[in-house]
């Protein structure tokens, strides 16, 4: 009964709730990128993503049509790119343009990691990263950016978010002819549009739990008699 009341509650999820996977992340670490030529470094972050993150979405929609349940977005993580010590706005862009390409190479829909921690404070490097934030967003689609300013262990930076401010009145202004200022999704089609699929793939579980706990009833009652 425990087991039919579990599977019931799945269906009545999948069915009503509209239960999905909201993201999978795919962490990726560019430490062994980062050179002191901007086109070179640029070049082997996109190399390595689109290597490592090939089959990302693949795998996902695998997943997805396995169990039945939509993994809604696929993503890409990957270390702070303020760590890789460019000196200029130009070559900051040209790491943004880069994780742009590879996201749409590979097909998913966010990459973050075009960040800076500077929560402990900023270094020379990480201030030309921030005043380079808003031409980057503005010249890519799917790449995410961040600034870490405080945690409870280090406090809150106070100079950094002294900066934000014009760093968000100037992203906003270099995006003035968008209708909005996201990132652009690619199409997808939901597993609940073909209902018949699901249902179909949760009827084949609730079979295949239902034979599983029937089998081990009766190996049970055999074994004690």
């Amino acid at each position: 009964m425990a087991i039919y009341n579990d599977v019931m509650e799945t269906i009545e999820m999948l069915e009503r709730e509209h239960l999905d996977i909201r993201t999978t992340t795919m962490g990726i670490s560019l430490l062994d990128c980062f050179e002191e030529d901007g086109k070179k470094t640029a070049q082997l972050i996109y190399d390595k993503v689109t290597k490592l993150a090939k089959n990302l979405v693949s795998t996902a929609d695998a997943v997805g049509n396995e169990y039945g349940i939509e993994i809604v977005n696929k993503r890409i993580s990957v270390t702070p790119i303020a760590l890789a010590c460019a000196s200029n706005t130009e070559d900051w862009v040209l790491y943004a343009k880069a994780l742009d390409r590879a996201a749409k190479e590979v097909g998913v829909d966010l990459i973050g990691g075009f960040s800076a921690l500077v929560q402990k404070g900023m270094t020379k490097t990480d201030e030309s990263f921030i005043e380079a934030v808003p031409y980057a967003l503005t010249e890519t689609e799917r790449m995410c950016s961040s600034i870490n300013l405080g945690s409870s262990k280090a406090g809150i930076n106070l100079e950094a978010v002294k900066r934000m401010g014009p760093l968000v009145k100037k992203t906003a202004y270099l995006s003035r002819e968008d209708k909005s200022f996201r990132p652009t999704f690619p199409e997808k089609t939901s597993p609940l549009a073909a209902p018949n699929s699901w249902l179909l793939q949760m009827l084949w579980r609730t079979i295949r739990l239902w034979r599983e706990h029937f089998t081990e009833s009766v190996n049970r009652r055999t074994s004690s008699t």
